[in-house]
């Protein structure tokens, strides 16, 4: 089928050369082209040139089969670098710019607007090769890096790999070049991955300007059109302004209402008709109508190319190779319709023609990487400086009480709860939290040892200092024999905490000088973080096992020690707070457990969670072992002042005058004592006092099987011929009936002060052996003073040396410094009597205990016993 040429054509030299237009239809394929270009050579013999075809992959061999004939070919449409051999292609040259120019104009867009990076999806194809290789050479020099690059099949189908590929990249950029049948899947497959959005950017190349015209037939017109919004394709540059432009659009709008531009390569094509024509007619004036295709007229393609000239599509002007210089446009796919963004100039220059849309709808330009949130704590981050503080006031507060305790310490509060354990603990407070300051920043190397070292150390004073006080307690209740707590002295438990730091210390050496740990930077998509990386794994990972239990059994022994002693009641309940403060370091483990593990993505979450619990766990710590002593010295008399006053119960008495002396009742807040005519103790009693059997006849009593149980204490020495005992009746409801077994105690010992465990009484008989506690000193005295009048004896710390025991002589202190009224002064002579004279022959008393009866109740909330004596 033959039509009449372009009007531009036969205008060259109309005397001399007319052309005409035959039509060949390859069916899309390499075969069909190549048996169109027979036929149409055996239906006209002589051919003198071809237009197409419409691409690269077609037209490669379309061209070496047109050697047979010797015709010219010229294309508007294949741009493959491969075509610019003039060995094989001899005589082609194009009008479309070549790959080698259009990879150095998609790095020019990508440079131009700011992006520093891309990835790069090819089809193994002449034409996707070329692109690639173009692009690739041309991004050094740009400063642009190729994140990824992957290639597809022509006529691939799934893309599986390149999403997951991208999806992973570093970049948002996103060129790619291949068949637009392919390319219309792969951004379907693309946009249900989730990367068809306003932050991913798609850039083609002028094989993608048939999207739009090639998806309308197509049922899943609307999907597609709404997967390439915000797209961009490269596209040789359309010189709109020349005169043969005006001249073709006046044409055009009488045959057609598309507009020329909207027709993919037509302004291309129409100058290559118009450059063949030009050669040809130059030959023919030149050397005649045989010297176009006869190999006699040896003639060649820069002497058949036209002269640079002013096409419709710009100055069309080749190279020696038949390849045209020229400029590119950006089109940007707005809504199913094109529209002209920029137009990039050989020169490196660009213009921008409308602002650009992309994906979405959005206006602005994304970045091509992504803002990296870091996964590291920073002096930028709110958070951290919200902790930092938090931390630096608690700094405060530690130092305050320090100062509190150590102007304090001779307060028998503070004494007894031991001064140098509270300071210690205060002290691996303020380490715990120091160490936190030491991770936030990049972080050196030394960074990747030192903060984990402070951290354990401080935990290691806290719960090493309250589990030895602990242990302390533990073993001061569960022992009869009070002299062998002296043992457990502070300087004795201070050096267990010292070795247990030490042997930490040790491990965390080896770690630090064997296994070195550096630095390494992580990145991903969205995320920046360092991790810690050792010299050798394995050895890293076994002192982190080592010191991971070795801490988790600590916590351990803290809790098992402080759940034993719950019940211990004190002036402080020192052990349930200790027990309460076990528990609350288990947050300890878990701020141990995110600093030894690295977990890049989860980092700066791990950050927040451990020093929040760190922050948690010190307070609590302080508040629970420290806090509440300090504030309860400030408001305590000091120590000159303890000093200065004599120990006393404040009481009130009752007497009647009789015959043989005075008689009647004295009574404090919980001691209530009843005195004979002759000012005898007649009955003491104690309304409610903590009391435990440390020991037994047989093994289920005392020890680890006893508990503390809140009892009243009577201490009976009935008229002749009457046996004095001791009753410890537990506390029981209206009604109900007390039993028990009575022992004389004349028998019976008592130790009025034990070593390590004041304000207490230990009663040791040949049945067992109990605690009594006292609330106070004064109230432990008389209970003593009771006992001895009861016939008891007594022993232990408090009953030898100078001047007798220091329950003897702090009874004296009383009776001295009372008036003749006072309502001690009959309990001081008993006291004191009881340690002039020994108790009578056959005994002067008994003890009954209680134990069968059920109504019991326990003691709420104990936790501090005592100080060793120093």
């Amino acid at each position: 089928m033959t039509s009449l040429a372009l009007p531009a054509m036969n205008a060259l030299d109309p005397t001399l050369t007319q052309f005409q237009f035959v039509k060949g239809d390859s069916q899309g394929t390499r075969a069909g082209a190549i048996a169109a270009m027979l036929n149409i050579s055996s239906t006209y013999p002589n051919p003198v040139a071809f237009i197409g075809e419409w691409d690269s992959a077609t037209t490669i061999p379309l061209v070496l089969a047109e050697a047979m004939v010797r015709s010219w070919h010229c294309s508007g449409v294949a741009s493959s670098t491969d075509l610019s051999d003039k060995q094989n292609f001899a005589r082609f040259f194009r009008t479309i710019q070549d790959d080698s120019q259009q990879g150095p104009a998609l790095i020019q867009f990508v440079k131009t607007m700011g992006w520093g990076s891309v990835n790069l999806v090819t089809a193994i194809d002449a034409y996707g090769t070329s692109i690639a290789a173009s692009t690739i050479a041309a991004a050094p020099d740009a400063g642009i890096t190729i994140s990824t690059q992957s290639v597809v099949s022509p006529v691939a189908t799934d893309f599986t790999f390149v999403i997951a590929t991208l999806r992973k990249s570093l970049s948002n950029i996103i060129i790619f070049a291949m068949p637009t049948t392919v390319a219309r899947e792969m951004l379907r497959q693309a946009r249900d991955a989730g990367l068809v959005a306003p932050e991913y950017v798609w850039i083609s190349t002028d094989i993608f300007s048939d999207y739009l015209s090639t998806s309308a037939a197509l049922p899943t017109v609307a999907e597609d059109i709404v997967n390439a919004d915000g797209a961009f394709y490269v596209y040789p540059r359309a010189a709109t302004e020349t005169a043969a432009y005006a001249v073709l659009l006046a044409a055009w709008a009488r045959v057609s209402s598309r507009a020329v531009l909207n027709v993919p390569y037509g302004t291309l094509c129409y100058d290559c008709a118009v450059a063949l024509s030009r050669g040809i007619v130059r030959t023919v004036q030149r050397r005649g109508v045989a010297a176009l295709t006869s190999a006699a007229g040896n003639l060649t393609l820069t002497e058949f190319m036209p002269p640079a000239y002013e096409g419709v599509s710009g100055t069309v002007q080749f190279t020696s190779t038949g390849d045209r210089v020229g400029d590119f446009s950006v089109w940007n796919t707005v809504n199913g319709n094109l529209h002209l963004a920029y137009d990039l100039f050989a020169n490196g220059t660009r213009a921008q023609r409308t602002t650009p849309t992309f994906a979405g709808g959005s206006t602005v330009v994304p970045p091509d990487t992504p803002p990296k949130a870091k996964l590291y704590p920073t002096w930028s981050d709110p958070v951290v400086i919200v902790l930092a503080v938090l931390r630096a006031l608690m700094l405060g507060v530690c130092a305050a009480g320090i100062a509190v305790l150590s102007r304090n310490r001779h307060v028998p509060l503070v004494k007894n709860m031991s001064y140098p354990f509270l300071v210690t603990i205060s002290v691996g407070v303020m380490v715990v939290l120091v160490a936190e300051f030491m991770v936030v920043g990049e972080p050196a190397q030394e960074m990747c040892h030192a903060p984990v070292w402070v951290l354990t150390v401080g935990y290691q004073l806290v719960v090493g200092s309250a589990g030895v006080r602990t242990y302390r307690i533990f073993k001061i209740f569960s022992n009869t024999t009070m002299a062998r707590m002296k043992r457990y002295s502070n300087a004795k438990l201070l050096r267990a905490v010292a070795a247990l730091i030490a042997v930490q210390s040790a491990l965390y050496a080896v770690r630090a000088t064997v296994f070195v740990s550096t630095p390494e930077l992580v990145t991903s998509k969205s995320t920046v973080s360092y991790q810690c990386v050792p010299r050798d794994a394995v050895g890293d990972r076994v002192i982190v096992g080592v010191s991971l239990a070795l801490n988790v059994a600590l916590l351990a022994g803290v809790i098992v020690l402080g759940y034993k002693t719950r019940n211990v009641a004190s002036a402080f309940r020192e052990t349930l707070w200790i027990m309460y403060t076990g528990q609350a370091p288990i947050a300890g483990i878990v701020i141990l457990t995110f600093t030894f593990i690295a977990l890049p993505d989860f980092a700066l979450a791990a950050y927040y969670l451990r020093s929040f619990l760190t922050l948690y766990a010190s307070i609590f710590a302080y508040i629970a072992l420290v806090g509440r002593v300090a504030l309860a010295a400030v408001h305590s008399p000091t120590a000159s002042t303890l000093a200065m006053v004599p120990t006393a119960i404040s009481a009130t008495t009752s007497s009647t005058s009789g015959t043989s002396g005075s008689h009647g009742t004295t009574s404090s807040a919980h001691v209530h004592v009843d005195w004979t005519p002759t000012g005898q103790i007649a009955r003491a009693t104690v309304r409610s006092a903590p009391v435990k059997q440390v020991a037994g006849l047989s093994w289920w009593h005392g020890g680890w099987t006893a508990t503390w149980r809140t009892h009243a204490v009577h201490i009976v020495v009935p008229a002749a011929p009457g046996t004095p005992y001791l009753a410890l009746v537990p506390t029981l409801t209206a009604g109900t009936a007390v039993q028990g077994t009575a022992f004389p105690t004349s028998t019976a010992t008592f130790d009025a002060r034990p070593t390590d465990l004041p304000l207490c009484v230990i009663i040791t008989t040949a049945r067992g052996a109990w605690a009594v506690q006292l609330p106070t000193q004064p109230d432990a005295d008389a209970v003593a003073g009771a006992l001895a009048a009861a016939g008891a004896r007594s022993v232990g710390a408090g009953a030898g040396g100078p001047g007798g025991s220091s329950v003897g002589r702090g009874v004296r202190a009383m009776s001295a410094s009372s008036a003749t009224g006072s309502a001690m002064a009959p309990l001081a002579r008993a006291r004191s009597a009881s340690h002039s004279a020994a108790p009578e022959k056959g005994g002067k008393g008994m003890i009954v205990t209680e134990p069968v009866v059920r109504a019991t109740a326990r003691v709420a909330s104990p936790v501090s016993l005592g100080r060793a004596r120093e």
